[in-house]
């Protein structure tokens, strides 16, 4: 099995796209090709004054959910307005606090096959999931129309390791 492979494929081939945000409180996904959103409160365990760790962790969210919903060997474009989200899964650099959750996401791509390519989209082009995030759904569902909302939980990492 081949545990590596590019993540440079064009992004027009990827089977499934999200566009991913934090803030302080909460956690936002937009899957725009199934018309679906999900909100998950920020988790206690998790440090409270790193935004950038709720950025990633909202990607790692994401990416858990799709396990239970996505088949394998899928190629997963998500997008984010973090450059360093960005940076972290593209480059597998960061800083101690952050292994597990990368750690996590990894043992997801290699379990399942699944390609991931994790892009930066400018804030006012990630506007549903900001909105999202915050709980204005009214204002997310009128920039998405028919848009349905659920509620996610991120995965534990409180003991340094992934917990369901």
């Amino acid at each position: 099995m081949q545990l590596l492979r590019s993540q440079q494929w064009p992004v027009n081939d990827a089977d499934i796209v999200v566009y991913c945000d934090a803030c302080l409180d909460g956690l936002g996904c937009w899957f725009p090709d199934h018309g679906v959103g999900f909100y998950a409160d920020v988790p206690d365990w998790a440090p409270s004054d790193i935004i950038f760790y709720f950025e990633a962790l909202s990607v790692a969210t994401a990416l858990d959910h799709l396990t239970h919903v996505t088949a394998p060997l899928s190629k997963i474009l998500i997008y984010t307005d973090n450059a360093n989200t960005v940076s972290i899964f593209n480059s597998l650099q960061c800083l101690p606090i952050f292994n597990p959750l990368i750690k996590h996401c990894a043992d997801i791509l290699i379990t399942n096959g699944y390609l991931l390519r994790v892009c930066f989209v400018p804030g006012e082009d990630n506007k549903v999931a900001d909105a999202i995030l915050r709980k204005n759904f009214p204002l997310a569902k009128s920039l998405s129309p028919g848009l349905q909302i659920g509620l996610l939980m991120p995965p534990c990492f409180k003991l340094g390791v992934a917990e369901k």
